[in-house]
């Protein structure tokens, strides 16, 4: 097959700036390991106008594993995505669906731990939905309305 592809304008794959991001589950599924265990993997794409915005994020959670710390690590992260991000019963997830659509915050850190894959991006923390502030910093106070009934 040939090909004429103009890539002038492609980006390469690089990892998203260490901060902080609002975030939309988008896909979530059960997934085996390569241990014969289980997780659950996540895709969020971060939602808000920061120069990212329409990357995605992932993560995945051990839900079956050989090492026990290994599971307990993942639900306690995997709970901690849930409650930070609204889930109404955080302590049950019967589907993976019940997680799309769900908003939040994520902290993301770029590790690189010398591997084939390079630098990744590696959530650090699930944080609820940060609000949209609309004051500059410095900004001087609005002045207080006059009561002309005082």
């Amino acid at each position: 097959m040939s090909l004429n592809l103009n890539l002038e304008g492609a980006q390469e794959n690089t990892p998203i700036p260490d901060g902080s991001y609002n975030v939309i589950v988008n896909k979530s599924e059960v997934s085996p390991t390569k241990s014969g265990g289980t997780m659950i993997k996540v895709q969020m794409k971060i939602t808000d106008g920061q120069p990212q915005a329409g990357r995605v994020v992932f993560d995945q959670f051990n839900i079956e594993n050989a090492n026990p710390q290994a599971v307990q690590i993942g639900l306690g992260q995997l709970k901690g995505l849930l409650k930070s991000f609204g889930h109404p019963n955080p302590n049950m997830l019967k589907s993976t669906d019940e997680m799309l659509g769900l908003k939040g915050t994520v902290a993301v850190k770029t590790i690189d731990d010398g591997g084939a894959y390079g630098p990744q991006t590696r959530v650090r923390a699930y944080k609820p939905l940060a609000a949209a502030t609309t004051a500059t910093a410095g900004a001087a106070p609005a002045a207080k309305a006059s009561n002309p009934f005082a």
